[in-house]
């Protein structure tokens, strides 16, 4: 009876094992996948926004009158990239390279940390790097000319490399060496290698161990001369850049004296919350206590970050490093990996709670249900990863799509024509299009793109204006995220002076296509009448026609869709007075418009915008007609 208990036990055991191994080949291949999504995602191309276009042009030494422009990543990271685009060319992919690396760094070194620092079984520290991997801003900033990712790769090589260093495996010149490449190539590594070194000087006089102390304070010494020079070489006119210093103005979370908490305080904690997603107050949650917990076995490498973020608080509180997830990317690494080692607490006490052999066998499992199924929870937010590899229109960033729209530019702008490029579009467009150029498409051998005014671009109205036939490249234009107001008032002056209408529209990025006059047009449309066909009664005309969008442009009427204001009406009106003159409502003409007015007729609206060559009917009603 005994043998037959016996080998139960044994082969339940065995199944155990089984599917453990199972569950490592499933999460290795979901890690992989998650990294096959990056890489379909960057060979997509997509359009560099603002920020990584002007950092593209300092990269590739074009700065066109950008005086005050100053590069803000970190030199490593500056150069990094202008060897890779010199080496393989200067494309979208290449220059975001460094971080797609950077990505694959921070899962190496996660995975590590996990096992080696944390002794996390295989199952739960794969599932620990695949949640990291597919972490929305993780995905995001692992395909962007930004140094984020690689503030989250540097951040935890070096908390790596000091445990390895704590526990006397690795020496201290290498790990002096690890520190001084790290701060180069990120700021908030300077934090974390400073809090190393002091965490490490502190145990070591603790422990009255005067040899390692004096190798860590002359290697720390060494370390603190390669940040003063990185510091007075680089980053020094970084800190002073006054539009810097402008746009992060006073992100941080003050302390009051009186004890209440402010709005802006309280905004600034939910932006820091809000990319843990739905699962945020759990994921918080579960990282403090992974945290706490760690503290409590004393392990060094948890001092060492709890420091250095401590550090990185209080320079935010002096207002030298703003509170924005994406400064403090490596912080929700952290938070993960903590969130992983307080699951792992979980599963040891459910285990430890286990006595007799049968109830050990059900609790093995039950020890890895439970994780599993708070690690999945942990996962919930970011579900949708592999949107990323489609270019999905939430992976993109609204309003700064600008490569679609130069690309339509290049093929249908024709000589006489010309191509308006909104101020924040200037460095895209000279990025995507060339620098040494200020052609684009079929020219006619002359210069046809108009450079819009940084400063105050209601100043480009009269030189578009002159051009009269014009496409105009906004950017910045999806106001609820980044919208720039000063848009309105350069649209509202090319209606006044002519036609303004909607060519293509990709993800709140529009181009506009601009006319002095109706012979300019791009817009067509075509009137028939509908299934239903029209009635006359009393002197009545009733029904619905079919409006088709014949022309090169969005088709709206008047007051429909974001932008409104479309030619539409000139047009249409235009096509049912059959030969009016067609020049603008309003002018006090008797042109198409006014023919059609004084026939009464009224179109209904549109549903929505049609595209080129779409249809939809549309309700007519016309009276006072005379008879026949």
């Amino acid at each position: 009876m005994g043998w037959t208990a016996s080998n139960e036990i044994i082969g339940a055991e065995r199944r155990a094992d089984l599917a453990n191994r199972i569950l490592c080949v499933a999460l290795a291949a979901l890690i992989l996948f998650s990294v096959a999504v990056r890489v379909r995602w960057l060979a997509l191309g997509i359009s560099l926004w603002n920020d990584e276009a002007m950092l593209a042009g300092a990269i590739l030494d074009q700065h066109y009158g950008d005086e005050d422009f100053t590069p803000t990543s970190p030199a490593g990271h500056f150069y990094a990239v202008k060897a890779l685009a010199a080496l393989f060319g200067a494309s979208e992919t290449v220059l975001r390279a460094y971080s797609f690396a950077a990505l694959l760094g921070a899962l190496a070194v996660s995975g590590l940390l996990l096992r080696k620092t944390f002794s996390l079984p295989l199952p739960l520290a794969l599932a620990g790097v695949f949640v990291i991997s597919t972490f929305d801003l993780h995905m995001r900033y692992s395909g962007e000319l930004k140094p984020y990712m690689g503030d989250v790769c540097c951040v935890l090589i070096i908390l790596f490399a000091y445990d390895r260093f704590h526990k006397r495996k690795l020496g201290v010149l290498p790990f002096a060496a690890v520190c001084a490449a790290a701060l180069v190539f990120s700021y908030p590594a300077t934090f974390f290698a400073g809090a190393a070194f002091l965490a490490e000087l502190a145990l070591s006089l603790r422990v009255k161990d005067r040899r390692r102390a004096l190798n860590v304070l002359a290697a720390g010494v060494c370390v603190a001369a390669v940040f003063a020079l990185h510091y007075f070489l680089w980053i020094r006119p970084i800190s002073a850049f006054g539009g810097l210093i402008w746009f992060w103005h006073d992100q941080r979370i003050r302390i009051p004296t009186d004890g209440t908490i402010l709005n802006d305080d309280l905004e600034i904690a939910k932006n820091m919350l809000a990319p843990l997603g739905v699962t945020r107050v759990v994921c918080a949650a579960f990282a403090l206590f992974g945290f706490v917990f760690s503290l409590l076995r004393r392990r060094a490498v948890s001092i060492v970050a709890g420091f250095a973020t401590l550090l990185l608080f209080v320079a935010a509180q002096l207002q030298k490093y703003p509170l924005v997830d994406r400064l403090w990317l490596f912080l929700y690494a952290l938070a993960l990996l903590y969130a992983f080692v307080f699951l792992y607490d979980v599963r040891i006490h459910i285990t430890s709670a286990a006595k007799p052999a049968a109830s050990a066998i059900a609790s093995k499992w039950i020890s890895v249900a439970i994780p599993a199924f708070l690690a999945v929870c942990l996962f919930i937010p970011n579900a949708g990863f592999a949107a990323w590899a489609a270019g999905d229109e939430r992976t993109l960033i609204p309003g700064e799509q600008a490569n679609p729209l130069i690309e339509y530019v290049r093929e249908h702008i024709r000589p006489g024509e010309t191509l308006y490029s909104y101020a924040n579009t200037n460095d895209v467009l000279r990025y995507k299009n060339g620098y040494d150029t200020a052609r684009i498409g079929d020219s006619g051998g002359k210069d046809n793109i108009l450079y819009g005014d940084m400063v105050d671009p209601s100043l480009d109205l009269p030189a578009i204006i002159e051009k009269r036939h014009v496409y105009v490249m906004m950017y910045h234009a999806y106001f609820a995220l980044n919208g720039d107001i000063r848009i309105w008032p350069l649209q509202d002056g090319l209606r006044e002076a002519g036609y303004l209408d909607r060519v293509i529209d990709v993800y709140e990025t529009p181009l506009f296509w601009y006319s002095a006059d109706m012979d300019g047009l791009k817009t067509r449309a075509r009137l028939s009448a509908g299934a239903e066909g029209l009635a006359v009664k009393d002197g009545a005309l009733t029904g619905t026609v079919v409006i088709e969008n014949t022309g090169e442009t969005i088709l709206e009427f008047e007051g429909t869709g974001w932008w409104g204001d479309g030619a539409v009406y000139p047009v249409l009106r235009a096509e049912g007075a059959k030969g009016g003159t067609g020049k603008k409502a309003g002018d006090g003409s008797d042109g198409g418009t006014d023919a059609l007015a004084k026939n009464g007729m009224r179109i209904g609206g549109l549903a929505e915008p049609l595209l080129p060559g779409e249809s939809a009917e549309v309700e007519v009603y016309a009276d006072g007609l005379a008879p026949g």
